[in-house]
């Protein structure tokens, strides 16, 4: 479709501009890059669809990409992708089917994560997309299965444009009780916000949460986060 071949020529440009406008050096810490772990997943059949891969530059040990179709009458192909030579993920949902993208992160280690040790203070996913609209949802999960939730809505994204969005941890639901120093897992699921949609990520990143005021700068998309009920 038209959006990969657009992102693909536009979107790591506007990202290297934008993470050295708005980032200091050393303030980042990389969740995804999307540099590894290649993979596309597609289908027309109902159901969930995914596969595992590696993690590019990230914190985490896997990374399991997954697509949900959950109505399809016409019988057109949706689809996630990895595309490392870019640095991108998409998702691709034609217009009538109803779909859903994932990103599921793992650490594998007994006692999960310490993500507060890889930044002082408060802090925040940030996370640059093209496109849309869509919603994104977010959950972290610690060792004792407690899960910090939250869901924002963001786009839709000029053509050519590339925005950044900060989701504080402590904006989460149950953020209170849930250890962020011993993560096991952090799970994104992504939607159209309309019938249908295109969009794609190009970086996934942890930042201080003071610094995501700087990102009002560069947003000019209608942007929601509110705690999921």
């Amino acid at each position: 479709m038209a959006i990969r071949d657009q992102a693909r020529t536009t979107v790591w440009s506007l990202l290297i501009f934008a993470a050295a406008l708005v980032t200091a050096p050393g303030a980042v810490v990389t969740l995804d890059d999307f540099s590894e772990g290649e993979v596309m997943v597609q289908s027309t059949g109902l159901g969930m669809h995914s596969q595992l891969s590696g993690v590019g530059g990230g914190l985490f040990g896997n990374r399991r990409v997954s697509l949900e179709i959950r109505s399809n009458p016409s019988q057109d192909e949706a689809l996630v992708e990895v595309d490392s030579g870019f640095g991108l993920f998409f998702l691709e949902v034609p217009n009538g089917v109803a779909a859903t993208g994932g990103l599921e992160y793992r650490t594998g280690a007994i006692h999960g994560l310490n993500l507060l040790a890889h930044g002082s203070g408060a802090l925040a996913i940030l996370v640059d997309f093209a496109n849309g609209p869509f919603d994104l949802g977010v959950e972290v999960t610690d060792v004792l299965g407690v899960s910090a939730q939250g869901d924002i809505s963001a786009g839709p994204v000029p053509l050519g444009a590339l925005e950044r969005i900060a989701i504080p941890l402590t904006s989460l639901e149950n953020a209170d009780f849930t250890d962020f120093t011993q993560v096991e897992k952090l799970t994104l699921t992504l939607s159209p916000s309309t019938d249908s949609g295109d969009f794609s990520l190009a970086a996934l990143q942890l930042i201080p949460e003071s610094s995501s005021a700087l990102l009002a700068g560069l947003a000019s998309a209608l942007i929601l986060v509110r705690r999921r009920r």
